[in-house]
């Protein structure tokens, strides 16, 4: 499986939960981290494939944005599918576990950033929790992602409410 296969295993898809917990306006000790709110969403991820019947140490992935000039995917890979990739950059192999998920963005069709959101010491089918995720959450590639996101989707945003006629402009 490759990060631009949309053909591949693919998951079931889900809809990441951002919010940051129930009680965002006082600061409550409910609320979850970006990295907490993130593994849950991988871990829900996981679990859905799971449900589903994939065999999860293949690899699958998982699309919760599709869009004509933005996409999201979340990327399920083993090490050496990532491995067998030719050019991945040596900073990127060293930091790889068995078990790895990389959140890529495309814009108008191609990949245009592709970041190590977590990499697990163990396969897929051995995660039991979100905490196992978390343990894992590699805190550089989560804050790349998230900030190419908020550009991405700022930007598109902002090009929609620019053109005269658009939905966004009612």
């Amino acid at each position: 499986m490759t990060p631009d296969d949309p053909t591949s295993n693919q998951a079931p898809e889900t809809s990441p939960d951002t919010e940051t917990g129930p009680d965002t306006e006082t600061g409550s000790d409910q609320e979850k981290t970006h990295a907490e709110s993130i593994a849950a969403d991988i871990f829900g991820m996981i679990e859905a494939a799971r449900e589903s019947g994939l065999n999860l140490d293949e690899g699958f992935q998982n699309r919760p944005l599709s869009g004509p000039a933005v996409g999201i995917s979340y990327l399920f890979m083993p090490r050496r599918d990532i491995l067998a990739i030719p050019g991945v950059p040596d900073d990127l192999t060293r930091r790889l576990g068995e078990a790895n998920v990389l959140g890529a963005i495309d814009q108008n069709g191609k990949i245009t950033g592709i970041h190590l959101l977590c990499a697990l010491r163990t396969p897929f089918s051995a995660v039991a929790d979100e905490a196992a995720i978390l343990a894992h959450v590699h805190e550089r590639g989560l804050e790349g992602f998230s900030a190419q996101l908020r550009d991405v989707l700022g930007a598109d945003l902002a090009a929609h409410v620019a053109e005269p006629g658009s939905d966004a402009e009612n």
